[in-house]
């Protein structure tokens, strides 16, 4: 004979556990990628500060420079995610999307092209027989090194 009778199942176990670790490990990664960023940007705006004050940009507005660049990116960047989440305004993605690759090119290069000539006069000063207390890198690695 069958046994009908409605058989009560084990009852549903919430474990928090892996949702809290999970959530623990996003706020990890979200820390650290925030921390990379303030460093990546004190270094550009460093570099792009003193290249304006290079091209005759008055010292005291020069951090204009790399604060626009960045912001440019920043606001390029949230509205490129936005129209694409979105999926509306296509020639407003892609002006974003344009923009942002203008003004990262524009950083890339800007800081590339300052590494490159503060090396090459670093050399020229150690060829005049100035002592740095450092041993000057070649203009094309210093260059390689501040676009990444």
């Amino acid at each position: 004979m069958s046994d009908d009778s409605p058989q009560s199942a084990p009852p549903l176990r919430h474990d928090a556990r892996p949702v809290r670790s999970k959530m623990l490990g996003v706020a990890a990664v979200a820390t650290m990628a925030l921390l990379l960023a303030a460093l990546a940007f004190t270094l550009s705006f460093d570099a792009l500060r003193a290249l304006a004050i290079e091209i005759n940009v008055h010292p005291s507005r020069a951090w204009m420079a790399p604060v626009a660049i960045d912001v440019a990116q920043a606001a390029a960047t949230a509205g490129y995610v936005i129209f694409r989440v979105a999926n509306r305004h296509l020639w407003a993605r892609r002006y974003c999307m344009s923009l942002a690759v203008v003004t990262v090119a524009l950083s890339v290069v800007g800081n590339s092209y300052h590494s490159y000539q503060l090396a090459a006069r670093n050399l020229a000063r150690v060829a005049a027989g100035e002592h740095l207390g450092f041993i000057p890198q070649p203009p094309a690695i210093a260059a390689v090194i501040a676009a990444i």
